[in-house]
């Protein structure tokens, strides 16, 4: 009688849990920093040497990231089809956060600096302001 009321203790357990409670996916917050040669970058304040002795500064620096991919060991990787907006000289994009993860084991990731191929034509995205002001092919 033990030995089956120990078998059944899982078994109970796990039918009494809250289906809401087991996480189904997860989220994951990138921190984004920018340096030029292995320096802070500092937007519109500093002047910087690249390889040729050119001296240049940097007071305008928009991007996007897309295709970020969750590399698994087994090689089921998961791709998050959501963009991200950039603007380096707004505090409000320091970070991105990436929702709904898939609960598992990942051994790195892999974006993309820009769209992809898909996102990047003409009208492709929403019309909001950031999006807007982005140049795009013709």
């Amino acid at each position: 009688m033990i030995r089956k009321f120990v078998y059944l203790l899982p078994v109970l357990y796990l039918l009494s849990c809250n289906r809401d409670e087991i996480p189904l996916s997860s989220s994951l917050t990138l921190q984004l920093d920018y340096t030029v040669d292995q320096k802070n970058l500092f937007i519109d304040t500093s002047w910087y040497i690249n390889s040729a002795g050119n001296s240049f500064t940097i007071n305008h620096l928009e991007y996007y990231i897309s295709g970020i991919t969750f590399i698994r060991s087994a090689g089921d990787n998961v791709r998050i089809s959501d963009y991200f907006y950039i603007d380096a000289t707004k505090a409000e994009y320091a970070s991105i956060q990436i929702r709904n993860i898939p609960m598992g084991s990942y051994e790195s990731l892999v974006l993309h600096i820009g769209l992809l191929p898909d996102q990047n034509i003409s009208y492709a995205l929403p019309p909001t302001i950031e999006n807007s002001n982005m140049a795009w092919p013709g």
